[in-house]
């Protein structure tokens, strides 16, 4: 089976808000959170059955 992951406009926000926070507390330090959460990303894409999908009420309209 194929797995897509899908990162909500919510959560891009709140990346883009975490990158722009950590970034002011000392440059570099976004970019550095950033490959972080793109390494996450890539964690889950490898093995996705070991995160399994936590839902809100969008998940549950599909």
């Amino acid at each position: 089976m194929i797995y897509q992951l899908i990162i909500s406009p919510e959560a891009e926000l709140d990346i883009q808000d975490a990158f722009e926070w950590y970034e002011q507390a000392s440059s570099g330090l976004g970019s550095e959170f950033v490959r972080a959460v793109d390494s996450c990303f890539a964690l889950i894409g490898r093995n996705p059955l070991a995160y399994p999908v936590r839902c809100i009420s969008k998940c549950e309209e599909r």
